[in-house]
């Protein structure tokens, strides 16, 4: 049995469900649609023994059917099993609701322990977590260049830095930057306009060095296997600085791409130093040819590196599986 938590949502989670379903393998998802609850938990000297059900088809499962996991993204339990709350004080019902939250976390983090725990699997809950600079960090360490980064508070600082580099501005997590021009999450071009504009004082802001781009590679890597594109996003203004700033009239060229091999093994290297074993990398190469990481994103997308370069890399995660 293939257990795969997921979104409602996700295009790439479908279309890896086909090639499953015409591989005829057993599986299940869930999602906001078909949440999980806890049936029993039996920790003993002699056996492990979970029990869940399911809200959509009411069917139950038991965890030792499972022969491999694929977290793709959601929360992998989103709810408990209902119980009666009888005549209770609304108050003390509030407490316990929060206490009931705080377990489910618990049951949450120990099941993607135990299902990452399978030889056979795919990411995992706590790849969430993955942090932009400490994977900056890590990069350097294994001798990837990186872009130089800042991350400021005060406008004086700013402008101290702006007198001698090029800079763009980007968040350091999945929340937003000081300015509501940067809230939709894409990355700018930051200049002296926007300076002017900037408060005194600001929430800590991620800015690096604006790098003359030749082109970027989008690399997605499945247990030390890598699938790259080459995006030429710099031909158009409108994609130079973030090609996710689609231009649907004039899409970019997307082709490709076979990263060198003394990349490959440093990106490998930093997989380990990330404990990840599948991932999409964003990088970019200079003018000089030189290669710089920008991040990793245990759970992002891999359908643009996957359809227009005919890579299939749907049946090959579901092949894994």
């Amino acid at each position: 049995m293939i257990f795969i938590s997921t979104s409602a949502d996700d295009y790439s989670t479908f279309k890896v469900i086909r090639w499953l379903k015409y591989l005829k393998k057993d599986f299940v998802v869930v999602n906001t649609l078909n949440e999980m609850v806890i049936k029993s938990i039996c920790l003993s000297n002699e056996k492990t023994d979970i029990n869940v059900g399911f809200t959509k088809d009411k069917k139950s499962l038991n965890f030792n059917a499972i022969t491999s996991y694929w977290y793709r993204r959601g929360s992998l339990i989103n709810t408990l099993e209902p119980f009666e709350f009888n005549e209770m004080d609304p108050q003390l019902k509030k407490e316990v609701v929060a206490t009931v939250n705080a377990e489910r976390l618990t049951y949450r983090h120990y099941f993607d322990n135990f299902l990452s725990s399978f030889a056979n699997n795919i990411n995992k809950f706590e790849d969430n977590n993955t942090n932009k600079l400490i994977s900056l960090q890590a990069a350097k360490d294994c001798g990837i260049l990186i872009p130089e980064t800042y991350i400021l508070t005060k406008k004086s600082d700013l402008e101290r830095v702006l007198q001698t580099r090029k800079l763009i501005v980007k968040n350091s997590s999945q929340g937003a930057v000081f300015a509501e021009t940067y809230f939709e999450g894409l990355v700018k071009k930051f200049d002296h306009i926007d300076l002017e504009n900037t408060p005194d004082s600001f929430a800590p802001t991620l800015f690096q060095v604006l790098i003359n781009k030749k082109y970027e590679i989008r690399s997605f890597m499945l247990k030390n296997t890598f699938f790259s594109s080459v995006i030429f996003s710099q031909n158009d203004p409108r994609t130079a600085i973030d090609f996710r700033n689609y231009n649907n009239k004039r899409p970019n060229r997307v082709s490709p791409f076979i990263l060198p091999e003394e990349i490959e093994k440093k990106l490998l290297k930093l997989s380990e130093k990330l404990n990840l074993n599948s991932g999409s990398f964003d990088l970019l190469v200079d003018k000089e040819n030189r290669i710089y990481f920008l991040e990793v994103n245990p759970i992002g997308q891999f359908g643009q590196v996957s359809r227009p370069c005919n890579y299939n890399v749907e049946k090959v995660i579901a092949e894994n599986l």
